[in-house]
């Protein structure tokens, strides 16, 4: 029976050496969770970011400060993003996404980062890698990470809507591709939406909300900006170039409009609605067009007055 045993034993060892190992093909797919998010002291269950944190800890593009914090209003680091990106091209190729520190530790990723992108970061300041990055180059190192086809178009952003953002560089035409791929969104202020403010830095609560969408395609984000939309003339006339949706204070009547779109929640309203009266004025946008358009833009109708 031992013999027996042995020789088996032995069948099933060459069977499997025999056995070709398939890489596993490129894609988002390969996503998923690699370890147990135990939780951070600072970060809270009701926080805003709190399950983009769980998701990027879980899926192992992100870890904390420490065993303890997490660090959310902490900025991310140059460093801390080529880590990041690093894991995400890597696991995206069928990788496990980690690598073998060295000194210093970031050392490895600015090797591997070096390896597939077109900008090599040649900086030897140990500076500049620790000091915080910019949202505009957080947007380009993590836009090189991954293929185009890993950043579907979802939305349509044209050159010149994102209002602090001029399209025509490699890092400018990053931030326009992860805001048409719904990873970006911007926030409306002084009645513009979308702004982005590139020369800013990022938190880690914002780089894992970011990273989040990023891996799991669901909670990318529609994202409409003044000249995305169907050009429906706001005098209800038959010419063109007039984009339906506008900023507040390019209307004198509010009135004249057929619904009220409110931007932070998606909902949309007729101009009498008691509800718009309680709107903040920059979340108000003036929409001329059918409800069908509305609902196609991605609104949902107000329950109180039913549009």
């Amino acid at each position: 029976m031992r013999k027996f045993t042995c020789v088996l034993l032995a069948l099933l060892l060459l069977f499997t050496a025999a056995t070709p190992v398939f890489a596993a093909e490129p894609g988002l797919q390969n996503f998923g969770v690699q370890t147990i998010y135990t939780g951070f002291s600072d970060v809270s269950d009701s926080d805003w970011y709190a399950e983009s944190v769980q998701t990027v800890c879980e899926y192992g593009l992100m870890k904390g400060k420490n065993a303890e914090k997490f660090s959310p209003s902490g900025n991310i680091t140059v460093a801390e993003t080529l880590a990041t990106a690093c894991r995400l091209h890597d696991i995206y190729y069928g990788g496990s996404g980690e690598f073998e520190q060295a000194e210093p530790w970031y050392q490895v990723y600015i090797d591997t980062w070096r390896s597939f992108a077109d900008d090599g970061f040649y900086s030897e300041s140990t500076s500049f890698w620790t000091s915080p990055i910019t949202r505009e180059l957080f947007a380009y190192v993590i836009a090189q990470a991954l293929p185009g086809e890993a950043y579907a178009a979802l939305n349509q952003i044209m050159p010149a809507d994102i209002p602090d953002v001029i399209t025509g560089s490699d890092r400018t035409d990053a931030v326009y591709m992860l805001y048409n791929a719904g990873i970006l969104t911007g926030s409306t202020e002084n009645g513009l939406a979308g702004v982005f403010h590139p020369e800013r830095p990022i938190s880690r609560a914002e780089a894992a909300a970011i990273l989040a969408r990023i891996v799991v395609p669901s909670l990318r984000k529609t994202v409409i900006l003044r000249s995305s939309v169907p050009e429906t003339p706001v005098d209800g006339g038959s010419g063109s170039g007039n984009a339906g949706l506008l900023p507040a204070e390019d209307l004198a009547d509010a009135a004249s409009c057929d619904y009220v779109l409110n931007v932070n929640t998606d909902v949309f309203h007729y101009p009498g609605c008691k509800s718009v009266k309680r709107m903040k004025e920059e979340n108000k946008r003036y929409y001329n067009g059918t409800r069908e358009s509305v609902i196609g833009m991605g609104y949902r109708p107000c329950g109180n007055c039913n549009p």
